[in-house]
């Protein structure tokens, strides 16, 4: 009996070291799956950056003016097409490609 609990106790020690918030004092981070939180989650790195890493540290950067200079803000928030208001944007004419012109 008292080997049981020598197990248990050397394996309930291994599960906490093996935890997220191990070394942190007085924080529990919970390790289920949200389902609400998965939405919001990137399965893969979209277009244009190169590692998860580099998403997730552009992810991390406020945006907001309280954070960032005028003009940095501007910059950053800038639209990548101006157009003037009232302008027409014609439609995309699509046309099927020729086979053998690549």
């Amino acid at each position: 009996m008292r080997e049981e609990r020598e197990k248990a106790e050397a394996a309930r020690k291994r599960a906490a070291a093996e935890r997220a918030d191990a070394k942190k004092r007085a924080v529990v981070i919970s390790e289920k799956f949200d389902r609400k939180a998965a939405k919001y989650t990137a399965e893969n790195v979209p277009h244009g950056f190169g590692s998860k890493e580099v998403y997730e540290a552009s992810m991390r950067h406020p945006m907001g003016r309280d954070y960032n200079t005028d003009l940095s803000f501007r910059n950053l928030t800038r639209p990548a097409v101006l157009k003037n208001a009232g302008v027409l944007i014609d439609p995309i004419k699509y046309s099927k490609p020729v086979p053998g012109s690549d």
